[in-house]
């Protein structure tokens, strides 16, 4: 369970214009009251849905929904949405298919796929520090 400190930290963090993910969501303490109690401005979900893509096992269409329904619903709150885990091409062909931002675990075009993401969406918020 969110413990209500953490929003208010999170609220009083956000003042000073920094930005925070929930990260690995779908796993652990994640959870739909998250995303509606806490002021996160990014959905970064868990790679153990995307770990299944391109597997031909009945576990991937689950996967697949469960993906699509979460980005729906962050979608729905105004939240953007970061595929971690992608690695194959069968991945990042589901990715595009389903315009998700995709985040491979491969350091080197992890860090440019974030890094793009990132700049992206500070690019998108009015009177951000961190736009190129």
């Amino acid at each position: 369970m969110l413990e209500p400190r953490f929003a208010s930290l999170l609220k009083e963090i956000g003042t000073l214009g920094v930005r925070t993910a929930l990260d690995d969501f779908g796993n652990g303490y994640s959870s739909l009251t998250a995303l509606t109690n806490l002021p996160v401005q990014l959905v970064k979900i868990n790679r153990s849905f995307t770990a299944q893509v391109g597997e031909n096992i009945p576990a991937e269409k689950k996967a697949l929904e469960l993906v699509r329904g979460i980005v729906t619903i962050a979608t729905a709150l105004a939240l953007p949405t970061v595929v971690e885990g992608v690695e194959t091409p069968e991945q990042a062909s589901q990715c595009k298919a389903d315009d998700w931002t995709p985040r491979t675990g491969k350091r080197r075009r992890s860090c440019r796929i974030w890094s793009e993401s990132i700049r992206s969406w500070a690019s998108s918020t009015p009177n951000s520090r961190y736009t190129s």
